[in-house]
């Protein structure tokens, strides 16, 4: 389907999905409720029309604010809210969570912020004119589809256990190449270094690498969905569990934008590629992690789903070490509510017989820094939450040393990413070998 067919088209708004069996539990939460209305939105469509422009740059994020009413909880708070919940418990409000103030006012920020970000990444697309037969951000397709019948398996190994995860080049060599990412010409910097078509196209330019991972800017849509597809890659290349079996799968932020923008995700072709290709060689039925990165209007969370303890883990960077307001938590559950229907309407229309059922799940909150961040880093935070988070802890702690480590670490993998179809970014790598003679 092409940009330039009815808008329509695109991102459409997905089925009412019947949540009344799905019950959270979430500690300290004053309201509780089942999956939020989406908010106003006629139609679902998205307008190209919006009131924020692409940044000459090419930087595809919105501004990433951070408010006053923003507030941290007191120590003795904290501890409550990392607790783990206890699940199956009634909710702890029966007024519908719709009705109050503060969640409508959650998803109308939300929907505005969403409205400009898709808006800003279709235009973008069709300004790049790709060639023909690219599946282009938010393209949605009108055919049927499949159910695939998976085997019944057991969950996939701990990385850790199974001792799946790489040993990342020497401290030196990052350092090599960040600091030639950092001084090299601004010529070079201008091509494109990535372009990787499946299961939609993403482009990005040096000079986007460069800011946003070697000089800090904020992480915009399309870097995060770029480094989250590497990292996938990684962790299948490098696997040594039972052939088949994975233990975490990385949602790619499209899944959280579309569901995010009140559209239907099962119609988008790259959410119903990224569910369904590939399960013939890695069954997704023993992911026991599934990472959804989402990027909100001040900052990237991830929303880590837990199918063996059926919980919602939320890792938040901008809460620092000092721990979530009652606010804060109730934006997370507006969130939670919509990525948690939309994930098991996916997983329960994809396949056959999925083996974990929606209904009483349990949201977490743990604090897992000890040290402030940038406000820019938050994107490149949540990359280092989903690499590193065992399912109950950082297996690196996150400091300031780590954050640079983890950044160069992502530039490395970048200039290695499988599938990409320009040279410059391998070429680069070639060219810091022979500079350095390191790697």
């Amino acid at each position: 389907m092409h940009l330039g067919k009815r808008r329509n088209k695109y991102l459409r708004p997905p089925p009412h999905v019947s949540t009344d069996q799905t019950q959270f539990c979430t500690p300290l939460a004053s309201k509780i409720g089942p999956r939020l209305p989406a908010p106003s939105n006629p139609g679902g469509c998205l307008y190209v029309n919006s009131s924020v422009s692409r940044k000459r740059d090419g930087s595809l994020s919105s501004s990433i604010q951070s408010g006053t009413a923003k507030k941290t909880c007191s120590r003795e708070t904290e501890t409550a809210l990392a607790a783990t919940p206890t699940c199956g418990q009634e909710p702890l409000n029966q007024i519908p969570i719709s009705q109050d103030a503060t969640v409508k006012e959650f998803a109308s920020k939300i929907a505005a912020f969403y409205d400009d970000l898709t808006a800003i990444l279709v235009t973008y697309y069709a300004e790049i004119r790709p060639a023909p037969g690219f599946i282009l951000f938010g393209s949605t397709t009108d055919g049927a589809h499949l159910k695939i019948d998976l085997p019944q398996c057991k969950f996939g190994r701990d990385p850790w256990v199974a001792r799946s995860v790489p040993v990342p080049p020497n401290p030196t060599v990052l350092r090599a190449i960040k600091d030639w990412m950092s001084a090299t010409w601004m010529l070079n910097l201008e091509r494109k270094w990535i372009v990787h078509p499946k299961p939609r196209l993403v482009t990005l330019e040096g000079v986007e690498i460069q800011r946003q991972l070697a000089s800090n800017d904020a992480m915009t849509h399309e870097m995060a969905t770029t480094i989250f597809r590497r990292l996938g890659q990684v962790d299948l290349f490098f696997s040594k569990d039972s052939i088949g079996q994975i233990w975490r799968k990385f949602v790619k932020p499209d899944f959280a934008t579309t569901v995010l923008s009140n559209a239907d995700p099962m119609t988008v072709q790259s959410i119903r590629a990224s569910f369904q290709e590939g399960t013939a060689s890695c069954n997704p039925a023993s992911c026991r992690m599934w990472y959804i990165p989402t990027i909100l209007p001040d900052g990237w969370t991830v929303y880590a789903f837990d199918m063996l303890r059926k919980r919602i883990i939320v890792l938040d960077p901008a809460v620092g070490p000092f721990g979530y307001s009652n606010r804060r938590v109730s934006m997370h559950e507006f969130v939670s509510n919509k990525l948690h229907a939309a994930l098991f309407t996916c997983l329960q229309n994809f396949f056959s017989s999925w083996h974990c059922e929606s209904s009483h799940w349990g949201r977490t909150f743990p604090i897992i820094m000890r040290e402030n961040i940038e406000k820019d880093q938050t994107g490149l935070c949540a990359t280092f939450f989903a690499w590193n988070y065992d399912g109950d802890k950082l297996q690196i702690p996150l400091n300031e040393d780590t954050l640079a480590s983890h950044s160069s670490l992502m530039i490395y993998e970048l200039m290695r990413m499988q599938g990409n179809q320009t040279p410059v970014a391998n070429d680069t790598l070639e060219a810091v070998k022979v500079l350095f003679t390191a790697l």
